[in-house]
């Protein structure tokens, strides 16, 4: 009977993901290894469907058929202010953002419309081994507008300098 049991655990578990963060980062360590980090407002959301083509366990995964695919939410961010990543400080322009769908894939909760600072970095898109798209998570420092926030990267900007 324990067999059984222990047999079909496996399996149930086998396309289970969890998300497990250690701790937050300080913002000296989120300035220096994140990319992209900036204010913006979301003005779009998207549910992209990727085409897996090779299944690995560390992706939330729906089968259709045979075929394995990965969801995500795709956002739209209008940047008010970019803190690192963009050369000609491009405030107003339009940056799109990836995060899971929560549950399980550290994907953050964005609210359409609020405004947030993102901590993101490039990551392979899952489209093409060629292009890379910018993600963020949970386990960043990616939050809703806060001015202590605002502050702290500001203090950490003017130490560099």
């Amino acid at each position: 009977m324990i067999k059984y049991v222990l047999f079909f655990m496996f399996i149930l578990s086998y396309h289970i993901s969890a998300c497990s963060c250690l701790s937050e980062p300080s913002v000296k360590d989120s300035f220096i290894y994140s990319h992209y980090i900036f204010v913006g407002k979301i003005v779009a959301k998207r549910t992209i469907l990727y085409r897996m083509t090779d299944y690995s366990p560390k992706y939330d995964t729906t089968k259709r058929g045979n075929l394995v695919f990965k969801k995500e939410y795709e956002y739209d961010f209008l940047v008010q202010r970019f803190f690192k990543g963009s050369y000609n400080n491009d405030v107003d322009s339009i940056i799109k953002v990836t995060t899971g769908l929560g549950g399980g894939d550290c994907g953050f909760p964005f609210r359409f419309g609020n405004d947030y600072i993102v901590y993101a970095n490039f990551e392979n898109s899952i489209k093409s081994p060629y292009t890379y798209t910018l993600k963020t998570t949970i386990c960043t420092r990616t939050c809703s507008y806060d001015e202590e926030e605002i502050e702290e990267l500001e203090k950490e900007i003017e130490a560099l300098h």
